[in-house]
């Protein structure tokens, strides 16, 4: 993949986009170059690119995703109105909805408002079960046809709230100018609304300059979602469903390095869950609750996601799950062997070799080598290692891009994201094992050694993507790779 396999679901996901969906797939004849790359604008999906064998994994965690993000209702208090005179392109947080503040926000447009609309109990509430808090004026509201305006004022007469600058005038011709000045005088007063100010109109209540996590927090209505820990570039994002009793939380690291922090949720009474949907794995996460929240500890890896699952009830006001201490019991960063795909430009075997980045190394075909390769070794297991009730994980460190882990003939799946790591105890066996690790990198490598002068050309692309120096992405099994001894607490 261009980027980390993971980046595209944590970026996508929580933007009330609800599943990934393959829009287009290149139909590629059987004895065509390996490359098919069309545009770097876009991930293509061809079964030649370098890590389709690989590939079964990470569209199962992209399903899973998909699954849960359809389930439930989405919840967010925020109804953003992005006008008459525009269409909505995109879904990214409007400029006027930081991702930090920590609330769920939804697109409504006028229709919406007109027809579908209505404020019970405070709130505005749609005919699909939807509920908001709040309703946002942003994008083009400035210029407000008179029916919607007259639906905003029973609205907000009924109870509930509007945010946002006095709109300016209609964009119709067949509005009564009089009727549109007079209605938004009445609501957000006769003066310059620049200013900031809460007017109260009827039994609801007009915010004018004022921004959204302010007023929510007049409202007395807390952060749906917020962490503390991190530095001031921490990134997470995060969406929230809700199926009858249970909140489904979707929260992605957006950095390209680790994280650990304390999220807070708005949730109470329910025992959170950590749902991994790479490997359907379900854990019970530590908790303390306090102020009508749950706080979390989060532990999420560069561009990892994650679900955290409020299902059943407790009393308890807080929880400590167990943890595994590990040691190490085995390096293995010497004595492998490693093979290429035949015809695929790079040596078939070389042996024995030391681990390290591809792009490194002197020999040229392996330095622009792009594709899968297998590196293979022998580890010797001692009986205590089995009789004991540890449980033993291959780390394989740093790889690039995706490794598949096979011990003794046993697959034990593919590794598409950090940290690459696999409990191989019940593949080990005492005395002599084989390990072997498939790991597959980008085209990247092949699609610049290419572009070298006099260059036995292997890939085949709609234009030159890359220049013949640009610099080379890190391939292979880098280090250190090591296997360590698991004992729970």
């Amino acid at each position: 993949m261009q980027t980390s396999p993971q980046k595209p679901c944590g970026f996508f996901l929580p933007k009330l986009v609800p599943s990934l969906i393959i829009v287009l797939t290149y139909e590629v004849p059987r004895r065509s170059h390996m490359s098919t790359v069309k545009n770097l604008s876009r991930q293509n999906f061809t079964r030649h690119e370098t890590w389709a064998e690989q590939a079964k994994d990470w569209i199962s965690y992209v399903a899973r995703s998909s699954y849960l993000l359809q389930q439930g209702d989405y919840v967010a208090d925020i109804a953003y109105f992005y006008g008459e005179e525009a269409v909505l392109f995109n879904t990214a947080p409007p400029a006027e909805i930081p991702r930090g503040y920590g609330y769920g926000y939804d697109f409504v447009s006028a229709d919406a408002i007109l027809t579908q609309m209505s404020v019970v109990d405070g709130s505005f509430m749609t005919l699909s079960g939807m509920s908001y808090r709040v309703l946002y004026l942003g994008g083009t509201s400035e210029r407000m046809t008179l029916p919607v305006l007259r639906k905003l004022q029973k609205m907000v007469a009924a109870g509930g709230v509007v945010i946002g600058a006095k709109p300016v005038a209609t964009p119709s011709l067949t509005d009564n100018e009089l009727d549109f000045h007079r209605i938004t005088d009445a609501m957000w007063g006769s003066g310059d609304s620049g200013d900031s100010a809460v007017r109260k109109f009827g039994e609801g209540y007009v915010f004018t300059g004022t921004e959204v996590d302010m007023a929510l927090n007049k409202l007395h209505v807390p952060k749906d979602f917020d962490y503390t820990g991190g530095d001031r570039s921490t990134q997470l994002l995060f969406n929230h469903r809700k199926l009858l009793n249970t909140h489904i939380y979707f929260v992605s690291n957006r950095s390209d390095r680790p994280e650990s922090l304390d999220a807070s949720f708005r949730v109470r009474g329910k025992a959170p869950q950590l749902w991994y949907a790479d490997d359907s794995r379900i854990e019970e996460a530590s908790f303390q609750m306090a102020n009508g929240k749950t706080v979390v500890p989060l532990d999420l890896g560069s561009f990892e996601s994650i679900f955290v699952v409020f299902r059943e009830n407790t009393t308890e006001r807080s929880y400590r799950a167990g943890e595994a201490e590990g040691s190490l019991v085995a390096s293995l960063d010497e004595d492998w062997q490693l093979s290429f795909t035949p015809k695929a430009g790079a040596p078939i075997k070389l042996e024995p070799v030391s681990l390290g980045s591809w792009s490194e190394q002197k020999n040229q075909a392996l330095k622009y080598f792009s594709g899968t390769a297998s590196y293979i070794r022998e580890i010797d297991v001692p009986d205590s290692w089995l009789s004991s009730d540890s449980n033993f994980v291959l780390d394989l460190g740093d790889v690039r891009e995706l490794a598949e882990v096979i011990v003794n003939s046993q697959p034990l799946g593919p590794l598409w994201k950090p940290p690459c790591r696999i409990d191989v105890s019940k593949a080990l066996r005492a005395g002599r094992n084989i390990v072997e690790v498939k790991v597959a990198n980008l085209w990247v490598n092949q699609l610049t050694g290419d572009q070298r002068p006099g260059t036995n050309v292997l890939s085949a692309t709609g234009t030159a993507t890359y220049l013949p120096h640009a610099t080379l992405k890190p391939s292979g099994l880098i280090r250190p790779v090591i296997i360590e001894e698991f004992t729970a607490k």
